[in-house]
């Protein structure tokens, strides 16, 4: 049988929200920032540990005390809302409407929004289900406000003043109208349905899949819910799914973009892909001369089989945990410019998480801060996953401190997996090395992104460049340079005298075959994808996938595409953007190339990372043109890359910086 491959369901990526709450964490997330100072130069310390207060969050252990917090929360706001209401009209301002409605569900979001995550991370399945139903009254309030015809037109006849306002103001209209405000009760009784039955469509695929059901029901599934989201598009004034989808994610491209981003990127994965098929083919005929074609259930066999070939030594991969949080949190902080410490005695949601600060070197200010959650226990979900929970507002070194609303507050997040403990303590294998780089490549790059706003209006990060900022840390992760200073069995000191690195980087890294299959199948899903999305009626699923995958890779189908019937991400809240993996794993690589020409540890490139792709000066400019400036090209040019694609074989330790080495341990 055709081997199914792994499909993205933001296991391993930046989670992103729902249907309901999506625009409202888009809010959320543009919202919590700190002034930026940039830094640079050696630190003394990059990881260090504190008896700080922590980021100020609590996590109740008992459904009582969930219960109350929901409670207390949700009617607050509402008297806030109804005061905000009974404003009269010529007192009405962008303080006191527009920037007060924003300042009311985000503090009520800093105390609810954590939940959306603890209802699978809490350590004991009634809390779980406490920390769900809390979640589903939060979205149901944040429904219900998007809903209310009064708030929606006192926002919208209030005229803001200042660039903030007007952002802020943009945003709110976007939100009630992507509820249904100001649609007629006909209309709003028609999206009301429309999503039920959408949500009831989505709930009967998860449930086929469980049973394993004939792939036959889920095409039908499928096209009806095709039908159902274009509907939902036009009745809310968007052309298509995508434009809805692109419009709520607050992403700088609509449909039309999206479009172009494939028709552009795709010839550069065909020309990295295909390639590898023909030299697969030809291994492939070294033992049956007469064959003529690849099957897509063949590639990852015979790729598996070239690598035991061509790196007959490979090792086992085990480190310790300790080992590899303490190394990587060092390396990552030291190469980035900023501070990261172990905070103690902090509330925590279960035993074994850890809670980590990153700051400003310089300044002490917080830029963000995350949760560790790695450890395996009862209930817990296997998947790796990175999720934003609230943001505080602390700018004293020794961390804590109170939320301030008129501030701008750094992010916190959760970073959850499970690393391997089968042999009575936890070590990281292969894979959960991998993700750990991976996980970490969002919370630092967002952390940065963020914290580096100077304008009023809040601009993020483009969302593919979160996705190849991730990548590039997984690719990172295997170079010989950074292996050796996560492996030097006498500390960071003997990574220069005593470094052997296994065969591993050759067979990680992004030009990899692995990586390249990998890249080629996503490219193939989003492509897919998009034209379904686009696309009303019944639909003739297997023949438009064995079209698109055989003309990206040059591999013959079998499957027909039937794996992905088995999956939920088209009928899911998050279909409509599978077109960031394959644009995340294309520019990670690129960014890469030029850390592999220059130096993996080199402290400008570095800075150059910072400056043009996470924090460029003017914040608009797109994803495209902050790689091209990155690797000072007009055009992304594949042939260029890959002719210069290095010898990873060969590890340049000439200079690991001193931030590196002095390493502190973890409590």
């Amino acid at each position: 049988m055709p081997k199914e491959p792994d499909l993205k369901d933001h296991s391993t990526a930046f989670q992103y929200p729902g249907k309901w709450n999506f625009l409202r964490l888009m809010i959320i997330l543009i919202a919590t920032t700190l002034l930026f100072c940039k830094v640079s130069g050696d630190l003394s310390n990059s990881l260090n540990t504190s008896p700080g207060t922590g980021p100020g969050i609590i996590f109740p252990q008992d459904l009582q005390a969930i219960d109350d917090e929901v409670k207390n929360s949700l009617f607050h706001a509402e008297q806030e809302i109804a005061y905000l209401l009974s404003i009269p009209v010529d007192e009405r301002n962008e303080n006191n409407t527009i920037i007060r409605l924003e300042e009311i569900l985000t503090k009520m979001d800093l105390s609810l929004l954590k939940y959306r995550a603890l209802a699978r991370l809490y350590p004991d399945k009634d809390l779980q289900n406490a920390a769900f139903m809390a979640t589903e009254k939060r979205n149901a309030f944040i429904r219900d406000i998007g809903l209310n015809d009064d708030l929606y037109h006192l926002i919208k006849e209030v005229s803001p003043k200042s660039e903030y306002g007007r952002w802020l103001h943009a945003q709110e209209i976007k939100f009630f109208s992507s509820n249904g405000a100001g649609l007629t009760a006909e209309k709003r009784r028609e999206l009301v349905s429309l999503h039920q039955r959408l949500e009831s469509l989505q709930n009967q695929h998860l449930k086929n899949i469980r049973e394993n059901r004939p792939v036959t029901e889920n095409i039908d599934i499928l096209s009806e819910t095709l039908i159902l989201r274009n509907k939902i598009a036009t009745l809310l004034g968007y052309p298509a799914w995508t434009d809805y989808k692109a419009d709520m994610q607050g992403w700088e491209m609509n449909s039309t973009g999206i479009s172009s981003l494939l028709n552009e990127i795709t010839p550069l994965v065909k020309e990295w892909v295909k390639p590898l098929v023909d030299e697969l083919l030809q291994i492939k005929q070294t033992k049956n001369p007469g064959e003529s074609f690849i099957y897509d259930y063949e590639v990852e066999t015979l790729i598996a089989s070239s690598n035991s070939e061509t790196h007959p030594h490979e090792r086992e991969f085990s480190l310790p945990f300790h080992q590899v949080i303490s190394r990587s949190l060092s390396l990552i902080s030291c190469l980035l410019g900023v501070r990261t410490e172990q905070i103690t005695n902090s509330s925590l949601y279960s035993p074994g998480v850890l809670l980590f600060r990153v700051s400003d070197e310089k300044t002490c200010e917080s830029l963000g801060w995350f949760y560790l959650d790695l450890r395996d226990r009862e209930e817990k979900p296997a998947e790796w996953m990175t999720v934003m929970i609230t943001g505080d507002g602390s700018k004293e070194c020794s961390g804590g401190g109170d939320v301030n609303l008129s501030g701008k507050p750094a992010p916190v997040f959760i970073v959850s997996g499970i690393v391997d403990e089968s042999k009575g303590h936890p070590q990281f294998g292969k894979e959960e090395y991998t993700l750990l780089f991976h996980e970490l490549g969002h919370v630092y790059t967002r952390i940065l992104s963020e914290s580096g706003w100077s304008a009023q209006a809040p601009e993020t990060l483009p969302v593919e460049l979160t996705e190849a900022s991730s990548h590039l840390f997984e690719y990172l992760a295997w170079t010989p340079e950074f292996l050796c200073i996560m492996t030097a069995p006498d500390g960071m000191d003997s990574a220069r005298k005593d470094c052997k690195t296994s065969e591993e980087s050759a067979m990680n890294g992004p030009f990899s075959p692995r990586h390249l299959w990998s890249l080629g199948r996503d490219m193939v899903i989003s492509n897919l994808e998009y034209q379904l999305m686009n696309t009303s009626g019944n639909i003739s699923f297997g023949e438009i996938y064995s079209g698109i995958f055989t003309d990206i890779t040059g591999a013959e189908v079998t499957d027909e595409g039937g794996y992905l019937l088995r999956h939920p991400h088209f009928t899911g809240d998050n279909a409509g953007m599978y077109w960031i993996y394959p644009a995340g794993r294309l520019y990670g690589a690129l960014i890469y190339s030029k850390f592999a020409d220059n130096g993996f540890f080199n402290q400008t490139t570095w800075s150059e990372f910072s400056d043009l792709i996470l924090m460029p000066d003017g914040r608009a400019i797109g994803a495209e043109d902050r790689v091209k400036k990155f690797l000072d090209m007009d055009n992304i040019s594949i042939h260029e890359v890959v002719k210069k694609k290095p010898d990873l074989t060969e590890k340049d330790l000439a200079f690991i910086p001193d931030c590196i080495i002095r390493t502190y341990p973890l409590a």
